[in-house]
């Protein structure tokens, strides 16, 4: 093949590359999207059960002062609704299925790009078994670092109001209605960035498979882009530093050990990155693959320079 040849070939490989892309990423939104709906949804119906059953239990409770002990029963019982097995169990539909999608979409992407059909093989079924467990994880995780705070901190102020129960019913209703409004914030955040790491296990994957050594980072550039993904824009990375970190993160997660599984995956903030210094070949393995904070909206693709 002359070096002309050569050219024309490599230019209408990357144009295809950039045509599937941009249709990869309607299939990813509209599964994002369902994970989203499926997640928030059952939150929202969930809460509706466990306000249910905290307001028949404040009745059954009879007139009177609300006490610390009286807050600790309602807290058991709303943690029957939203407490880490429940919220597990009703967005476990969901979150299974479209974690399956998802990797699997991740995976298709690339072989699209690259012209060739992707076949699992067990190690790649494995892995999506451990991510579909993990994702259950965080969201059973939800009760430890949010919920259940926001609900102790709401319980605490009707006993230093000195409130009574049965002047609790309207405001109990109204402010346990009230979080679960704010709460959904936190549910379309969780469900984004359990998709985009998702799609991008699948990615390595599908890398692979494919027999791709090496892809290229790409953002989306604008005035909302973090400072993270302007340095890693056009970035090389080398396909077993990507397997590298996803093995680490699913080897944590499979052993439920959050601080090394946040760890193999770094979640940086705009103010504490500086990789000016560092070649490609150098980054760390914790940054090798997208997302690099939440809502991040940077992927990669096959490298073929």
């Amino acid at each position: 093949m002359t070096l002309a040849e050569d050219a024309i070939k490599s230019a209408a490989t990357r144009r295809l590359a950039r045509s599937v892309v941009i249709k990869d990423a309607e299939a990813y939104e509209r599964l994002y999207g369902e994970l989203q709906t499926g997640m928030t949804n059952a939150w929202s119906e969930a809460m509706r059960e466990g306000i249910a059953a905290a307001l028949d239990r404040l009745r059954d409770l009879g007139p009177g002062k609300f006490t610390r002990e009286d807050g600790e029963t309602i807290m058991r019982v709303l943690e029957a609704s939203v407490g880490p097995e429940a919220i597990a169990a009703a967005m476990r539909e969901p979150v299974i299925n479209l974690t399956d999608a998802l990797f699997r979409t991740g995976a298709e992407e690339v072989g699209q790009a690259a012209g060739v059909a992707i076949a699992f093989a067990r190690p790649d079924l494995d892995a999506l078994d451990v991510l579909k467990t993990g994702n259950l994880y965080w969201v059973g995780n939800s009760w430890n670092i949010r919920t259940q705070n926001t609900i102790a901190k709401i319980l605490e102020d009707y006993f230093t109001e000195g409130m009574t129960r049965e002047g609790l019913t309207q405001r109990f209703a109204e402010d346990f209605a009230g979080m679960t409004d704010r709460s959904r914030h936190y549910w379309e955040m969780l469900a984004d960035h359990t998709a985009t790491k998702t799609r991008e296990i699948g990615r390595v994957s599908g890398y692979e498979r494919a027999g791709i050594e090496r892809v290229q980072v790409r953002a989306q550039i604008d005035e909302n882009t973090s400072e993270i993904c302007r340095q890693m824009h056009g970035r090389i990375i080398e396909v077993t530093k990507m397997r590298a970190q996803a093995t680490e993160y699913l080897d944590a997660i499979s052993k439920r050990d959050e601080p090394r599984a946040k760890a193999a995956w770094a979640m940086n903030s705009d103010d504490d990155v500086d990789l000016s210094e560092i070649a490609d070949e150098d980054l760390d393995a914790s940054i090798a693959s997208p997302p690099y904070h939440f809502r991040c909206r940077t992927i990669t693709v096959a490298y073929f320079g």
